[in-house]
């Protein structure tokens, strides 16, 4: 995928986003700082010295867009899954322990928690597997809930509602990757849309990196606010009567913004729904299907990808290598063994691995590519899964204090 140009300006300014979502400027600010999960302690007692984050990026008529932001990323063994050719497998495993051995750490666990952990083992074990046998890299998985004492790093993927008693701190001198909790809350999109703490959000991002999570960000409210402040725009979004209503309702989705929400389970995207569920929903707070918004949803303008039924097809006769589903615990969907017969769009993921104390970012050469024929992409039994490279290969940034220097290709 030539997301070379795109994923470089990305490492240019997420350092400066994870720098306002860490700072106490945000948690102490009269508007958001409630509104992010600060409150909760922090994974291990003490600040991260590195983080895991993968976009999830959408290629849409206007460029590529940032749907996601997930700093407790899944996906990794899937990832091998898709590289058929050993020399790819390394390729994608070296960038991690390069990371790891920049973070000072030889002994590494990669921990998922007692609730989660059937759901991401297969994946973490893979991973894991192929950290040892291929690079020699000490890497095992663990359950977090059975850790008492570990002198290493914690490579995190799990949240504390998964946790059987969540505990802020691990005994002996154990750091953890992305410690936040607050981190993995979606409240940063509507953070950054907010016009109204411009001054704030130019002092601590500039006006470059500013204008461009703009840019990449689908436009986001939060909806509790919005109700108080432009109900007008809420009535328009949620109206059932007027010609163009399925055609606005159809632009929106509601997102939860709690700090443990993944997947597709706390979306709700108005074109799935009657006008009278997403109405009641957007004006109520009524959860339709069960869905679960959390106490403080996002209301985000929704952003379909362009079509990529010409890839969908060479995965079906075989021309790209896909992931196999029965290897992710899926039987293969009739719907995933036939050309498609609909638009099909794609999301694709990207591993950014950052280093805090050096101020290196390094994007893995590989990546999980996601296409469904449906605009709302999630990794579904009717999906094909496969490995993505990004090119350029391996994209880096480091940031000496005295003013960042690139590398890696540019649009």
């Amino acid at each position: 995928m030539p997301l070379g140009g795109f994923l470089a300006e990305l490492l240019e300014h997420l350092p400066r986003l994870l720098a306002l979502m860490k700072s106490r400027a945000l948690a102490e600010h009269p508007r958001w700082g409630s509104l992010l999960p600060f409150h909760l302690p922090l994974f291990g007692g003490r600040a991260s010295i590195g983080h895991c984050v993968r976009p999830d990026v959408l290629i849409t008529e206007d460029g590529p867009m940032i749907c996601e932001l997930d700093f407790v990323p899944a996906g990794r063994g899937v990832t091998l899954l898709g590289l058929p050719v050993v020399a790819q497998q390394r390729a994608f495993l070296g960038a991690f322990a390069a990371w790891y051995r920049g973070l000072g750490f030889d002994t590494i666990l990669y921990a998922s928690a007692t609730v989660d952990e059937d759901i991401t083992l297969g994946d973490m074990r893979r991973f894991c597997v192929g950290m040892r046998e291929h690079l020699e890299v000490d890497v095992h998985h663990a359950n977090i809930d059975d850790v008492q004492s570990f002198d290493g790093l914690i490579d995190r993927l799990y949240y504390a509602s998964e946790m059987r008693s969540p505990r802020p701190v691990i005994d002996g001198g154990a750091s953890i990757v992305t410690a936040e909790p607050w981190l993995d809350s979606k409240m940063i999109f509507a953070v950054v849309h907010d016009q109204a703490s411009d001054p704030f959000l130019l002092s601590h991002l500039g006006e470059d990196a500013l204008r461009f999570f703009r840019r990449v960000f689908p436009r986001s409210y939060d909806l509790a606010q919005l109700r108080r402040t432009d109900p007008a725009l809420l009535r328009r979004i949620t109206a059932t009567s007027t010609p163009d209503a399925p055609a606005e309702r159809k632009r929106w989705l509601l997102k939860s913004t709690a700090a443990d929400s993944w997947g597709s389970r706390g979306v709700v995207l108005g074109a799935s729904y009657s006008g009278r569920r997403f109405r009641e929903a957007v004006m109520r707070g009524v959860s339709p299907r069960r869905k679960d918004l959390g106490a403080r949803p996002l209301l985000q303008r929704f952003v379909p990808s362009v079509d990529f039924t010409a890839v969908w097809d060479g995965l079906v006769e075989g021309r790209y290598h896909q992931v196999d589903p029965r290897a992710v615990g899926h039987r293969a969907d009739p719907v995933t063994l036939a050309p498609a017969s609909r638009p099909v769009h794609a999301r694709f993921g990207p591993y950014v691995l950052v280093d805090t104390a050096r101020g290196a970012l390094t994007v893995a050469p590989y990546g999980v590519g996601v296409f469904r024929q449906d605009e709302l992409v999630h990794g579904s039994k009717d999906a094909i899964l496969c490995a993505v490279r990004f090119d350029g290969e391996a994209v880096t940034w480091r940031d000496d204090g005295a003013g960042a220097e690139g590398r890696g290709p540019r649009p």
